[in-house]
């Protein structure tokens, strides 16, 4: 009660309830700040808390200062600043949480959120002094090495965990003066190396923020500049080279990753590069004065060769523009294709001088073209010769495509684009006959951008039914606009009249199995009611033969001689476990009848089964087995049929003693928690093999045919046990370990009805009846 006041007057606080060092309970307010559910933390430990939610800055859960500063991070990774309390108390701890107030990074330094949103430049943000990063933007992150460039592993980590080879480094030092001096550090171009893609460079601004006099937080404006450096560093070298060689107009010619030449108006090349000299132009010495080559022909797009004179180059000297016109090259037996562009260069006079051609080889390109209209024609051909009809649909719901299997079902153009709407002949149904009207068609649903699958339609065309079978999806552009809508469509009506073949002989099958189960089951009824027949008839000499001993042993025992009263206790004996043979018969075919009947009745428990365990004392120890009784309770009143829970406890303590060696220890526990009464039998004895835990319960069956041997028993106790434990609404559960023991745990409903059993007005008789119920329960166990 104590415990639960205690949390409604906290209930407004951010808090985390630990018993046993799991979390039992997470306050509203907590899941609140973190974003997390209920659902996400109950069951974890502080650690496994702290390590989700990235606790920090080096937080010993077992020296919490509750002034100190800390910070954790939410579900979506934005970072809050914290105070810690913890109140302990005997087998629980309350962690209470409080976000410091006005410390949200967004709401002190919106610029810092608002520049964290842009992906302009890498920003970041980390605290002070333990560099932890608090806030990144993606292009910060992507700087980074994985995994550390995606936000769940970077965030709430240390800048020595993420940036590889940081500690050491020039930066470092460039961001201790920018915290040493409080100033912003500009730095340009920073080599660093560390990453597996190499050296890398960066062009960063340090800007450290200060909050109430001191440096709270240090920002990071970052640009990754390796690639401008590396072209830079390109164009010097080329430049260097260019120096070298005096050569400036060839270098630049030869940077340039298509094939360029420049042609004077007499017809002969002035510069070239070295992919131009490749494809075109061999050398100077293999043209003739007009700058032909002697072995190459060309051959325009039409495939009609073409002489020198009307290449693209010579062309553009007369003024003309020519643009990305193909070229075919053969020579030397090789082939390529060009794609050339040519321009007039002109003099002040508008003179043409010149001419530049830029040209790409495209011969991989035009071969590849070539590939995928083959594999189209191909794909086409695949597409026409397969069994089932396929179509494609049009935005706009018209008839883009079908081959030739499509375009043999008289129902594709309706199906498709909705035609024949007035064709009252025509009519679609689903399998569960529910006519499809405009709008639910298959066509309708994928250009709505629903995917079907193995959707069967029925059409109904004049008397005839004709079952189809239709899978589609729609087809989406890489910027998930809708191109088209894919179609399969397949006649599967002789399938179907296969199918309900099949599924009337299913059924004629299903139909007689049911008959001759049927059968079984009331042969079995007659077996059961014949057994109870037969065990009433039992009965009945059995309890005369025991009212015949007992008049002996009340009237004439002292006259009847040793051998006499040895062969009496024998004859008793084996009455009983005759009876209790029988009685075990009886309750079970009673159940199996549905026949049981249960009286409940309020009785106290407690006072019952201390009884039961008097009465059985005497056998345990026999054997010296410690029998013991543990609960809390002096009385607890509970509604429950006496004889059946009789039976369930002196079946369950005779078998802890059977398995149980001498000098050992029986231990019986009683205790209730809100709707359930628990009674658990637990021994010392051999224990149960886990293979073998779900056959105790079933009829007959037994732990180990070998102990059997040893001990007496017919396999039908436990399994009585757990019946008239479900019949009183309860479940029985065991726990046991080979060589250690077992333990059997009852849980039976805690109610109450209005009939109450007086048993203690005559607690004589009803000692007297739970020891004859005892003698007989125990008359299996040889003492």
């Amino acid at each position: 009660m104590e415990d639960r006041r205690y949390l409604e007057c906290i209930e407004e606080i951010s808090y985390i309830l630990l018993k046993n060092h799991k979390v039992f309970k997470v306050s509203q307010q907590f899941a609140e700040i973190t974003e997390y559910t209920t659902a996400d933390l109950l069951g974890k430990s502080i650690a496994e808390i702290f390590k989700i939610l990235r606790v920090g800055p080096s937080v010993d859960i077992k020296n919490i200062a509750e002034k100190a500063d800390y910070f954790l991070f939410t579900k979506s990774l934005e970072f809050r600043s914290i105070s810690i309390e913890i109140i302990k108390e005997e087998g629980s701890q309350l962690f209470i949480i409080r976000e410091k107030p006005n410390s949200r990074l967004e709401a002190k330094h919106t610029y810092l959120s608002e520049l964290c949103k842009s992906n302009f430049v890498g920003v970041a943000v980390y605290s002070v002094p333990d560099m932890i990063l608090i806030k990144a933007n993606q292009q910060y992150l992507d700087f980074l090495e994985p995994p550390f460039n995606k936000s769940y592993y970077s965030i709430g980590k240390n800048i020595d965990k993420i940036i590889l080879g940081w500690s050491g480094s020039k930066v470092e030092k460039f961001w201790k003066e920018a915290i040493l001096t409080g100033k912003a550090v500009q730095v340009k171009e920073y080599e660093h190396i560390g990453y597996e893609r190499g050296i890398t460079y960066w062009d960063s601004i340090i800007i450290p923020v200060t909050e109430g006099g001191s440096i709270k937080y240090v920002v990071s404006n970052t640009s990754e500049v390796t690639e401008k450096v590396l072209n830079r560093k390109k164009v010097e070298e080329q430049m260097d080279a260019i120096n070298l060689k005096n050569k400036e107009m060839e270098a630049i010619f030869e940077s340039i990753p298509n094939g360029v030449f420049v042609r004077l108006k007499e017809g002969d090349i002035l510069q070239q590069n070295e992919i131009s000299r490749k494809l075109i132009e061999h050398s100077n010495e293999s043209k003739t004065s007009y700058g032909k080559n002697s072995e190459a022909k060309y051959f325009n797009e039409s495939g009609k060769e073409i002489n020198i004179e009307d290449m693209p180059s010579f062309r553009a000297l007369k003024g003309e523009k020519i643009k990305n016109q193909r070229i075919t090259v053969i020579d030397n037996c090789k082939e390529s294709v060009l794609d050339m562009s040519s321009s007039p260069v002109y003099d002040k006079e508008n003179t043409v001088l010149m001419s530049v051609t830029a040209f790409d080889d495209i011969t991989e390109l035009v071969s590849n073209e070539k590939k995928i209209r083959n594999n189209r024609e191909q794909l086409k051909a695949i597409i026409d010769n397969m069994s089932e009809g396929v179509v494609a649909i049009g935005k706009c719901g018209n008839l883009v495509m079908l081959n030739k299997a499509a375009e043999k079902h008289f129902n594709v153009i309706k199906i498709i684009e909705g035609r024949n709407k007035n064709d009252g002949e025509i009519k679609y149904f689903d399998i569960n006959m529910k006519e499809l009207k405009d709008g639910s068609l298959p066509s309708d649903r994928i250009l709505r951008g629903e995917i079907i699958t193995e959707y069967r339609i029925i059409i109904k065309r004049y008397s005839e039914n004709i079952y189809m079978c239709i899978s589609g999806n729609p087809v989406y552009d890489d910027s998930g606009n809708f191109l088209f809508g894919m179609m399969c469509m397949k006649d599967i009506t002789e399938k179907v009249k296969q199918e309900r073949i099949i599924k009337s002989q299913h059924d004629s099958v299903l139909q007689a199995e049911f008959e001759r189960n049927e059968a079984l089951e009331k042969t079995i009824a007659m077996k059961d009611e014949f057994l109870s027949i037969i065990s009433h008839e039992f009965r009945t000499p059995l309890n005369v033969i025991n009212s015949a001993v007992q008049a002996m042993e009340y009237i004439c025992f002292n006259e009847l001689s040793n051998n006499t009263k040895k062969y009496l206790g024998m004859i008793k004996l084996n009455a009983f476990r005759q009876l209790r043979l029988v009685n075990n018969i009886l309750d079970i075919t009673s159940s199996n009848l549905k026949s049981t009947k249960i009286n409940k009745k309020n009785i106290d428990i407690v006072f019952f089964i201390d009884a039961i365990v008097e009465a059985v004392r005497s056998y345990a120890s026999k054997k010296e087995i410690g029998l013991i009784l543990e609960t809390s309770y002096k009385e607890f009143v509970v509604a429950i049929d006496n004889e059946k829970f009789e039976r369930i406890l002196l079946n369950l303590l005779s078998n802890a003693i059977k398995f149980t060696s001498d000098n050992k220890k029986i231990t019986v526990r009683f205790n209730a928690l809100k709707e359930n009464i628990f009674i658990e039998v637990s021994d010392e004895g051999i224990g149960i093999s886990s293979d073998k835990i779900d056959t105790i319960f079933e009829q007959f069956g037994q732990v180990d045919s070998s102990l059997s041997r040893q001990v007496e028993g017919t396999g039908l106790g436990l399994s009585l046990v757990k019946k008239f434990v479900e019949e009183l609404g309860g479940r029985i559960f065991v726990n046991s370990k080979v060589g250690k023991g077992s333990a059997f745990i009852v849980m039976l409903p805690n109610e109450k009805v209005t009939e109450t059993y007086d048993y203690r007005s005559s607690k004589e008789f009803f000692y007297n009846h739970i020891l004859e119920s005892t003698r007989v329960e125990f008359s299996d166990i040889y003492l």
